[in-house]
């Protein structure tokens, strides 16, 4: 492998999310959040249209505030109904991706973000010139593990 650029792998799963970056030793190491955790929970709350919160703490809101707070958002991901920011039902009518970004960029060091965080296929497009994907490994989904019955 190339040692002169970092790899990472990301995990947005639909309750907990992660990224973890290959080492020196060609290990993957899973880099802890702002709360020290290896995994998010992948909550948003939207105190404001300006401020959110992601993790613990956003999952905590879920029972007080669920209009303000979106859990699961990966299984909306696709759903064309839920990219279209005049009828969604999210808060302030941010899209799958602009949420998952949100998680995506919590899953690191920084407690709050601020809702004009560009969206995941903005960043994309930015990010695109300096990033190479060099495999993409789909998790198999339940019915592959599941016994098939006759």
């Amino acid at each position: 492998m190339d040692k002169s650029r970092a790899v990472y792998g990301i995990d947005l799963g639909t309750t907990y999310s992660c990224i973890a970056q290959v080492d020196k030793y060609d290990q993957a190491v899973v880099l802890a959040n702002f709360e020290g955790d290896v995994t998010t929970p992948s909550a948003v709350y939207f105190e404001d249209e300006q401020h959110v919160i992601v993790g613990k703490e956003a999952k905590g809101m879920l029972a007080t505030e669920p209009d303000k707070t979106v859990v699961f958002v990966k299984r909306q991901i696709g759903i064309d109904e839920a990219f279209n920011k005049a009828t969604n039902n999210f808060p302030y009518h941010y899209d799958p991706s602009e949420i998952s970004a949100f998680i995506l960029k919590n899953s690191s060091k920084t407690p709050t973000t601020s809702a004009t965080t560009p969206s995941l296929s903005r960043m994309s497009l930015l990010l695109a010139p300096l990033i190479s994907v060099l495999r993409s490994v789909s998790k198999p989904s339940r019915q592959a593990k599941s016994p098939v019955s006759m």
